[in-house]
């Protein structure tokens, strides 16, 4: 069991990453420029993004194994769904960090 869960955190690390560079990064950025931000705070935002993964992996990893992957996956779209409205609501610094603890 823990072969497998290492294996899926290496899995979701690489998917997470070449998402990030082939997609999400370009568009992302051209919406915190057109909401105002500046790159220095953009790239704080990536860091704090970053960071957060880093932070969350192993024991959001470790709650899915162990409390099972229906909750899990309830639960990671609520958090989603809560960082879409920050996005929405208060599309200002302080705004986008919380969003992206939360995503």
């Amino acid at each position: 069991m823990e072969a497998i869960a290492r294996k899926n955190i290496k899995l979701q690390n690489r998917i997470n990453f070449l998402s990030g560079i082939t997609f999400l990064v370009g568009i992302i950025t051209m919406f915190y420029k057109y909401t105002g931000l500046s790159l220095t705070q953009i790239i704080l935002l990536a860091n704090v993004g970053s960071f957060t993964v880093f932070l969350f992996d192993l024991p959001t990893s470790v709650f899915a194994d162990t409390a099972g992957r229906k909750k899990a996956l309830v639960i990671s779209v609520i958090c989603n769904l809560a960082s879409s409205l920050f996005i929405i609501f208060f599309p200002s610094l302080p705004g986008f960090i919380i969003a992206a603890i939360f995503s």
